[in-house]
């Protein structure tokens, strides 16, 4: 809609289908980039996903016909996301890609693709060389919060997984708050070759959160392995309506 109604600071079709011509990649993010898990007032989930499948195949359908390219790749607009909306992408064949960061193994949800941010303040040759040689930390075993909080639950939650020791430096694993960059309290538990990690939720105000955790490789200067996890945060006296 934005590059429709010719918005200020965004792209025109022109200037897209020059970036096709030039070998870039345009996916899609929805028509209306409006917060896609919410429901209106008074809106069922037979409507709630009518509404939300219109708005996706009309981007597709816009980018089509404009560009002359079928994206494969959706990404959540402000990197939300439920069960309801991965499975409404999944059935319009689509990846669905969010906004947590980290690398892909092979055993990566389609619907939860990790992406890494290039844009200020994360745009530096050093952050790119970091993102590029990034490997996937093997998290298993996760117990956590669920992925919507209200604000007054966040600092009550704990988050928890398990890992294999591996390539990477153990002792230096680290786990960062994503909104401020703070280093986050963990422990570590051991048990033969597994690790149990273990840390408080920060007490998070509304909006997309997230915990990323790293540890330096053993061989390889630059690279790190990653792994990111994402919550839906909402304030405390408005829980947004979903699908059931």
């Amino acid at each position: 809609r934005a590059v429709d109604k010719g918005y200020k600071n965004y792209l025109s079709w022109d200037e897209l289908a020059t970036l096709v011509k030039e070998g870039a990649y345009i996916g899609n993010h929805s028509y209306s980039h409006t917060h896609l898990i919410d429901r209106l007032s008074g809106e069922d989930t037979t409507g709630w996903k009518n509404r939300i499948r219109e708005d996706i195949q009309r981007a597709q359908e816009d980018i089509q016909k404009r560009l002359g390219v079928t994206p494969k790749l959706f990404s959540y607009p402000y990197g939300e996301f439920t069960t309801e909306l991965q499975k409404l992408v999944s059935e319009l064949g689509l990846f669905g890609i969010t906004q947590k960061s980290g690398a892909l193994d092979q055993d990566f949800d389609p619907l939860a693709v990790p992406r890494f941010p290039m844009a200020i303040p994360h745009d530096s040759l050093n952050r790119l060389i970091i993102a590029a040689n990034a490997r996937p930390l093997p998290v298993m075993l996760i117990d956590a919060s669920p992925r919507m909080l209200s604000e007054e639950e966040t600092a009550t939650q704990r988050y928890e997984f398990s890992i294999h020791a591996d390539g990477y430096r153990i002792d230096e694993l680290a786990c960062y708050n994503s909104g401020d960059g703070t280093r986050l309290e963990t422990s570590k538990t051991y048990h033969n070759n597994e690790i149990r990690v273990s840390m408080q939720l920060p007490a998070w105000s509304a909006g997309v959160r997230k915990i990323n955790c790293t540890a330096p490789s053993k061989r390889e200067k630059n690279v790190f392995y990653w792994y990111s996890r994402l919550w839906i945060v909402y304030h405390s006296h408005k829980k947004p309506e979903q699908p059931e």
